[in-house]
């Protein structure tokens, strides 16, 4: 079964609350640093006419929205996104467990 039951719950929260030094927050991915990868993808593309979608898609309100939504008519750069998402989420990761000290097993 992939989720805890009520008492597999309370038991995880006795040991936070009894061991509280023993235990890191995780951060989430800030939407600042969600569309600094927006950013650095569409700086990284060749493409003028794709770049130049993206920019604009950028630019206001939205933002992530318009981004995905130009994607959608580029599979082949969309493909490259979620690569480029992914290998950026993973380097953010490694660098937390890094100034964590916590080894990854």
């Amino acid at each position: 079964d992939e989720f805890m039951d009520i008492n597999e719950t309370e038991e995880v929260y006795e040991k936070l609350d009894d061991e509280p030094e023993r235990y890191l927050s995780i951060p989430t991915e800030s939407s600042r640093e969600a569309y600094q990868d927006m950013v650095a993808f569409t700086e990284s593309l060749e493409a003028e006419n794709l770049k130049e979608k993206l920019w604009i898609a950028l630019n206001g309100r939205g933002a992530f929205r318009r981004f995905k939504d130009v994607l959608l008519s580029h599979p082949e750069k969309r493909e490259e996104w979620f690569k480029f998402q992914d290998e950026r989420l993973e380097k953010h990761v490694m660098e937390w467990l890094e100034e964590n000290e916590v080894e990854l097993v």
